[in-house]
């Protein structure tokens, strides 16, 4: 797990002091301003700290978000300045396979700025300006949300996500096989003119030269929820993606690359820890690497994902973020061990 110290908050707040028993670190408020009124615990598990004039609490991810200081969670063996062997994106002779011809979207695809399932989603006002989701009125996309995948300013790609629950689809597509008449109804109809392992979604809000980290995820859906609960949109060093799946390919890393991108923080699904544990172990070569462990359930005792998650659970995921090393270790070793 990646570490920090008292020292690292010191040097990053104003007015620092400690208390009589150096358990706390007193300073400014950088939220109100306020001053003496901060306290950050610097003895307990994830630094929790809380201002006592404005109320404002959380943990040392939310509270380095805050300063712009993200920086600090390097991991222990990272060297900021990537040799260049292990720069993708300044040796194309590797065969990578960059072209990404713009795709066109479904016949009768129109923008919205509201609909019910992804309302249903979470989505809000800035979700809908700040994403693109919309529907076809062609009857083989009657039932789907429609998600464009912008690249270079181009969409090169899009997700097609139908409105029913998983469980429903299901439960049809069982009825269908059995009865051996009736349509399958896929979960998914993603286009199929660009390999989707070759684009990541979310990319264009990727800043050149002022992004440094970024949130991997798996799905768009995923993207959304992180970027909503962690108010990303005008945060420029910080922003989250999706690979479409379990694995990144170089092509992807290129990309990342590209942008200036130094920090990767692997957020995949409960379902993929040995996946996880390889490539991120992989990624560390081009990126510091960080890694979260999701272990939450729902009300149904389902494992979440990072699209299902509260601010306060993906905070405390952020706030235990694991070096690849360590994760395989404790959240990979160990369990299997169990």
């Amino acid at each position: 797990m990646y570490s920090l110290t008292d020292k690292d908050f010191a040097d990053i707040l104003d007015n620092v002091s400690y208390d009589s028993r150096r358990k706390n670190i007193i300073a400014d408020c950088p939220i109100c301003g306020a001053k003496a009124k901060l306290g950050v615990s610097i003895v307990k598990d994830l630094f929790p700290w809380q201002c006592f004039k404005c109320a404002a609490s959380g943990g040392a991810w939310k509270l380095l978000h805050l300063l712009g200081r993200l920086d600090l969670l390097r991991g222990p063996d990272f060297e900021t300045d990537l040799v260049d062997n292990y720069l993708l994106f300044k040796n194309e002779s590797k065969g990578l396979d960059l072209d990404l011809p713009t795709e066109n979207l479904p016949i009768g695809y129109r923008r919205v700025a509201g609909d019910d399932y992804l309302d249903s989603r979470g989505w809000n006002d800035d979700d809908y300006f700040y994403f693109e989701g919309g529907r076809s009125r062609h009857w083989k996309y009657k039932d789907y949300v429609i998600l464009p995948v912008y690249m270079h300013g181009r969409i090169t790609g899009y997700v097609c996500r139908h409105v029913w629950p998983k469980w429903k689809i299901d439960q049809h597509n069982t009825t269908v096989k059995k009865a051996k008449e009736g349509y399958l109804i896929p979960r998914y109809k993603n286009s199929t003119g660009n390999e989707m392992a070759k684009m990541l979604y979310g990319y264009d809000q990727l800043i050149e030269g002022r992004t440094s980290s970024v949130i991997l995820v798996e799905g768009a859906f995923d993207v959304h929820n992180l970027t909503r609960q962690l108010l990303l949109y005008d945060v420029d060093q910080l922003k989250c993606v999706c690979t479409f799946g379990k694995k990144i390919s170089d092509e992807q890393v290129y990309w990342l690359q590209a942008k200036g991108v130094k920090q990767l923080i692997i957020l995949f699904d409960p379902d993929a820890t040995g996946m996880t544990k390889y490539k991120s172990k992989e990624l560390n070569k081009y990126f510091d690497v960080l890694v979260g462990y999701i272990d939450f359930k729902d009300e149904n005792g389902s494992e979440k994902d990072a699209g299902d998650l509260s601010v306060e659970e993906i905070e405390r995921v952020l706030n235990s973020l694991y070096h690849p090393i360590d994760y395989g270790i404790e959240k990979v070793a160990i369990k299997t061990l169990k």
